[in-house]
């Protein structure tokens, strides 16, 4: 009798340790756990198996929690992933696999947008522009969007942004606008002092004019693209390429139909190139986005924007000054510290609507 509940205690403990080894065995047994499964993906662009829903979350109880909240812990962890184009499940070969973009809802199944997308060298006055393009991959003519990058230059968060525009039914060009000083690519995420001079420095070499005649070429080669649609175009820039959509639009009057402006920076300044002294010249519809603080745009220059645009009525520019409350400069970016979700998604949705407005009318 004095053994019986020793042994009933090591057996409790071998079945504890047996289950704990199950668990982990079945979370990591790909082909006999998975064999049946519809979730068992394979990447389309290079072979490699995508991870089972069920894996992601191996030691969930689901009778626990309920079908309901699994699946909603899973889509919360990949929503960032799912709205800026990014694949779910994903791909186990990530740096090797090129194409690597969600082609199917991860909770409902239905069929995304699939896209074509492409490195190209876009010739200008100065030389070849090295650019990004992507667009749906179906065959049909798309009105063309030009993204005007930030003050840290071109980047994968910003590959992942123009996905996201082409999802919605647009050809997006975004051009690396420091071409002329070679390839400059930061680590944003471990920014220093030393990293910010070097990044002022590649800004400063920009002005008004020089973007104005890349605009000329990266509208000349949207022109010969045959999934491009001919006619009016839009343009969009963050920070420093504020200045930048909007002194295109006001050089680009007949092409140009729609521009959005995030937080940008010197549309209103003391210079005589100054953009906002060419409203007047505008005629497409205008987005002005402002944070509430933002240390590189003044409450000066927003309220000198105002009297700017109240004494351009007799001409055919439309605008929209707007500012978010409880952000700072830079909220749209998703994977910067500044990144406001709630704000980002009400920019994204007046940005569409411009565009849907005055490049989709009638469709």
């Amino acid at each position: 009798m004095p053994s019986a509940r020793p042994r009933r205690r090591r057996l409790w403990r071998i079945r504890f340790r047996d289950r704990s080894m199950w668990k982990r065995r079945r979370a990591t047994s790909w082909p006999s756990r998975h064999r049946n499964c519809s979730w068992n993906w394979r990447c389309r662009s290079c072979g490699g198996k995508r991870l089972s829903r069920c894996c992601y979350a191996p030691s969930l109880s689901i009778s626990r929690l309920g079908y309901a909240t699994v699946a909603s812990i899973i889509s919360l962890r990949f929503l960032k992933q799912d709205m800026e184009g990014l694949g779910w499940p994903p791909c186990t070969r990530r740096l090797k696999c090129s194409n690597n973009i969600l082609r199917q809802h991860p909770i409902t199944g239905r069929p995304l947008m699939a896209l074509n997308e492409r490195y190209v060298d876009v010739t200008t006055k100065y030389g070849k522009c090295p650019s990004f393009a992507v667009c749906p991959d179906d065959g049909k003519a798309y009105p063309g969007i030009i993204f005007y990058m930030d003050a840290p230059g071109y980047r994968t968060e910003l590959e992942n942004m123009a996905r996201r525009i082409a999802k919605n039914g647009y050809f997006c060009l975004l051009p690396d606008m420091y071409y002329r000083i070679g390839t400059c690519r930061f680590d944003i995420p471990r920014r220093d002092e030393g990293m910010s001079e070097v990044i002022f420095a590649a800004m400063r070499h920009l002005n008004n004019q020089m973007v104005v005649e890349d605009t000329g070429g990266w509208i000349a080669w949207l022109d010969g693209q045959d999934q491009c649609a001919t006619g009016p175009i839009g343009v969009v820039g963050h920070c420093m390429s504020g200045q930048y959509v909007t002194a295109a639009s006001a050089n680009f009057p007949s092409r140009i139909a729609a521009a959005a402006s995030m937080y940008g920076v010197g549309i209103v300044t003391g210079k005589g190139d100054s953009p906002h002294l060419r409203l007047n010249d505008i005629k497409a519809e205008m987005l002005f986005n402002f944070a509430e603080v933002d240390h590189a745009v003044p409450d000066e220059d927003v309220k000198n924007l105002r009297k700017a645009l109240k004494s351009t009525k007799g001409s055919k520019c439309k605008a929209t000054v707007k500012v978010y409350k409880d952000t700072v400069h830079g909220f749209q970016f998703s994977e910067r510290d500044p990144y406001h979700p709630v704000a980002s998604e009400q920019a994204w949705d007046a940005i569409f609507a411009l565009w849907k407005r005055n490049l989709k009318k009638g469709k």
